[in-house]
């Protein structure tokens, strides 16, 4: 799993039935708790001590402690997971209408296992973001907009649905219950231009015969900097594909095999979506035509001030949990020259480019600031100082390579130097961004055209 250890609380019955995937759990990272009773297992989510909840669909309480957890308002945004060994249509139905987040019907194979827990305690992390982000604003005088239902409805889900008109395709659509904004792509490139000119929530692959047309499909979708976050669900048949691993690895975020029960669909597909307007409520901050007062005006990215306040938030409950957190810092070489060349206007120019592709490049629950003049750093909770060097790598790649316009000349191209640094015990904010611009090297060099 990720370097920011996923903690589960588990309720089941006497007999454990749940016992051999938590075994797979705690082989994962993950840190698995009994649920000895359900008071304690909705105190332990209330005190923030738990990302996920699985629970056994059979255990005697089990729908009622769903149905607790979800009206709480310290607790209904933790993701719970039903599990059981049959009935999967009846409990997927039953846990869909109390608001669960999925129903893993067992046995479960390891890749999907390990994918949907991913994505659940991806989700788990983004809604802990959404709450201190919140809060920090709130110190600085902004009211956060009312906060979202759990579980989008389904008539209000953007779906795109990729593949040949028929049978599956049909299928899908019957189970979602004729989303109304559904829209239809049956070649991976009119795919890629309706994702890239609407603002949909998720897309849809009802094939999967083509290995190769599918790579690609997903390459194109990770590696384009509006799309690469996209959530994408294969609709599969176990016969074209053996090895259930390969859909991960091509970045597919969740594969269902026919014969899929469409209350599982329903539910993985809100899941998806939940999570993708996360991702738009956290950036949403720097987006629009009023900008809160702790954004930065040129590059819209979160200011000198925001920064260091979220990051003192951040480090202190971080240094309780003793969980990691970095930074990646980015400055751009030779801005003065810039300036001198080209004027400052133009180089107003080129850091607002540059803040808008580092925003559009990042994750969501990564945050990402305009520290002074052109230094720019990310931060990334969970991350080590490696893995912040790799995102710094793959970002700073995107900038540099990108023409950045300045007015009616030659586009320039950016001189980038990278650093990143990890949380230290001794840290506060300051500290951990001097370390991490110390850290600065050369990247990506490239003449000016």
């Amino acid at each position: 799993m990720a370097s920011s250890t996923t903690r589960l609380i588990i309720v089941q019955r006497p007999s454990e039935p749940l016992e051999l995937v938590c075994a797979r759990l705690r082989g994962w990272g993950c840190e698995v708790y009994d649920g000895d009773s359900h008071a304690a297992a909705v105190a332990a989510l209330a005190d923030g001590l738990a990302d996920l909840v699985l629970i056994d669909a059979w255990v005697e309480g089990g729908m009622a402690l769903l149905t607790r957890i979800k009206a709480d308002p310290r607790s209904r945004s933790v993701p719970v997971v039903i599990a059981t060994p049959d009935d999967g249509a009846v409990v997927a139905a039953h846990a869909l209408a109390l608001g669960a987040d999925d129903v893993f019907v067992l046995p479960v194979d390891d890749s999907e296992l390990f994918a949907r827990i991913r994505a659940l305690s991806r989700l788990a992390g983004m809604e802990t973001e959404r709450r201190l982000r919140e809060a920090v604003l709130g110190q600085f005088g902004v009211v956060p907009a009312p906060e979202m239902p759990g579980v989008p409805a389904i008539d209000r889900v953007g779906i795109l649905l990729i593949g040949p008109a028929g049978g599956d395709k049909v299928q899908v659509m019957t189970a979602l219950g004729g989303a109304a904004t559904a829209a239809h792509a049956e070649t991976a490139e009119g795919a890629l231009e309706r994702l890239r000119r609407d603002n949909l929530d998720v897309a849809l692959i009802t094939t999967s015969r083509d290995h190769d047309d599918l790579q690609r499909l997903c390459a194109a979708i990770r590696s384009d900097v509006e799309l690469f976050d996209l959530p994408v669900v294969l609709i599969a048949r176990t016969e074209n594909l053996p090895d259930r691993s390969l859909p991960f690895e091509w970045g597919v975020s969740d594969v269902l095999y026919q014969p899929f029960q469409p209350e599982i669909l329903r539910l993985r597909v809100q899941g998806w979506v939940r999570q993708q307007r996360l991702r738009r409520r956290l950036r949403g901050w720097l987006e629009g035509a009023k900008l809160p007062p702790t954004t930065d005006r040129l590059t819209r990215l979160f200011g000198h001030g925001f920064l260091h306040a979220y990051l003192e938030q951040l480090i202190a409950r971080n240094l309780r949990a003793q969980t990691p957190l970095a930074l990646a810092g980015f400055d751009v070489v030779g801005m003065n020259g810039i300036n001198r060349s080209y004027g400052y206007a133009a180089g107003d120019r080129v850091l607002a480019q540059l803040g808008g592709i580092l925003a559009r490049s990042s994750r969501a629950e990564d945050l990402p600031a305009r520290h002074a003049g052109d230094r720019f750093c990310l931060v990334i909770d969970g991350a080590s100082a490696s893995e912040a060097a790799i995102v710094g790598e793959r970002i700073a790649s995107i900038l540099a390579r990108l023409p950045l316009q300045v007015g009616e000349r030659q586009p320039l191209y950016a001189e980038i130097a990278i650093g990143s640094a990890e949380l230290a015990p001794d840290d506060d904010a300051a500290a951990l961004v001097d370390r991490t611009f110390a850290r600065l090297r050369p990247f990506g060099l490239r003449q000016a055209s």
